[in-house]
């Protein structure tokens, strides 16, 4: 099958089933021919990713720089600054990581998702009091993950040592989903620390 003749739909079939087998490099690919016919910020956007997946991060970079950023919407806008992010953070480029999931937020934002991604990234330089900042405003949205905020808030209370607060926050997350994994676990150190106290 001679990919190079088929138009954009199929072409974006193809990408998505390669995606969806996880071959991130077949899929980009796909998507890069994808893109010459159609260089608009969605298909940008898949080829990005799937370069990213397959660790070709020089040429995803090169490919997000392309957009015209002010011509996009606020939400597009915050979407290619989470790609930005997720590229900079893989190469462990962590202040550039910082920056573009700021201006993800900072663009257009209604779910949880670049909160927690900027979070981790802030308490892995140990910054807690802004962790808890950004994750407070997660809270804020009108989608996402609930539970896994209150979880990295229960997370980032214990680290300042303030276990009453994590046992707090680790019950609201425990409202949320009663199953969420490490939550039980932690539950339990916090109790035992509080009892001890």
């Amino acid at each position: 099958m001679k990919l190079k003749y088929k138009n954009s739909n199929e072409l974006i079939k193809i990408a998505t089933t390669f995606a969806e087998e996880d071959k991130p490099f077949a899929s980009a690919r796909v998507w890069k021919m994808v893109v010459a016919k159609d260089p608009s910020p969605y298909p940008i956007v898949q080829c990005v990713e799937q370069m990213r997946l397959s660790g070709d991060y020089t040429t995803a970079e090169q490919l997000l720089g392309e957009i015209p950023m002010d011509k996009l919407p606020d939400e597009g806008k915050s979407l290619i600054y989470l790609r930005y992010g997720s590229l900079y953070e893989d190469q462990g480029r962590i202040d550039e990581a910082i920056t573009a999931y700021r201006n993800c937020i900072d663009a257009f934002v209604e779910e949880t998702y670049p909160f927690i991604l900027l979070a981790n990234l802030l308490s892995q330089q140990s910054k807690l009091d802004e962790v808890e900042q950004v994750l407070t405003t997660a809270l804020e949205q009108k989608e996402g993950s609930f539970d896994e905020v209150y979880y990295h808030l229960a997370v980032n209370a214990a680290r300042q040592n303030d276990f009453k607060k994590a046992l707090e926050y680790i019950n609201k997350c425990l409202e949320i989903d009663p199953d969420f994994p490490p939550a039980h676990i932690f539950k339990e150190d916090f109790e035992t620390v509080l009892k001890f106290k």
